[in-house]
């Protein structure tokens, strides 16, 4: 019915977050849909963020080359971290309150992401500041921590950049003007004189490396997600 998407649209602030899912689900159908959905998006009157990764790729499939020119660049997820979303989607379904952490799982996010990302205000800005992300979605937060160089947002692309004297710089790019580029690293910025850079180049990778959660228990993995969850800041454990 052509009336359902403009329905969807008109409504979707309204919804809750299952039946925003759905609605965003139905609109990367059908390429008519997904047109207007990509609209929206441009608009901002659909925050990116509530669109998953699987989504993106789906609407990749519908509307091919002009959707990654808005979006970006993406990747399918490989097998194995097929199962790996399938083992943590497990471990981490149904509600666990009582044996859940959310101050243990704030030490667990402070060891493992506060050096690059912002939430409730603190930490750095060398990945997205994640506190508006759609952190009560279990299976968008492992896909990106899974497959980090699947969907890199704009602007946080890696730069490697080659000097002169043979330094080999990594980083996202903080600005750029005609006479320097300034590159943010983890702890630091640094500033390359243009005249001394011998090459540079945008990767294809993500400065998120990728098996973060590898070396997590099961509890410390339950305990993080417990506090991504969370609508405002928690204290530390200790």
């Amino acid at each position: 019915d052509p009336r359902v998407p403009a329905a969807l649209l008109e409504r979707y602030a309204q919804m809750s977050d299952p039946e925003k899912r759905e609605a965003i689900q139905t609109l990367a159908a059908r390429q008519t849909n997904a047109e207007l959905l990509v609209d929206a998006l441009k608009r901002q009157d659909i925050p990116k963020s509530d669109i998953p990764a699987h989504v993106a790729r789906q609407l990749r499939r519908v509307l091919g080359p002009a959707f990654i020119d808005f979006w970006g660049r993406m990747d399918a997820l490989s097998a194995d971290k097929e199962a790996a979303l399938a083992k943590y989607m497990k471990l981490l379904a149904g509600e666990r309150p009582a044996a859940d952490n959310p101050r243990r799982g704030r030490a667990v996010y402070e060891n493992l992401c506060a050096s690059c990302h912002t939430l409730y205000g603190q930490g750095s800005v060398i990945g997205p500041d994640i506190t508006g992300a759609n952190r009560d979605n279990p299976e968008y937060v492992l896909d990106n921590i899974l497959n980090p160089s699947g969907e890199i947002p704009q602007g946080y692309e890696l730069l490697n950049i080659t000097t002169q004297d043979g330094r080999i710089l990594s980083g996202t790019l903080a600005s750029e003007d005609d006479q320097q580029i300034t590159l943010r690293l983890v702890g630091a910025e640094i500033v390359v004189p243009k005249s001394e850079i011998l090459a540079r180049e945008t990767s294809a990778l993500s400065m998120m490396p990728e098996g973060l959660l590898d070396f997590l228990s099961d509890e410390e993995v339950r305990d993080l997600f417990a506090y991504l969850k969370t609508t405002k800041q928690v204290a530390l454990p200790y």
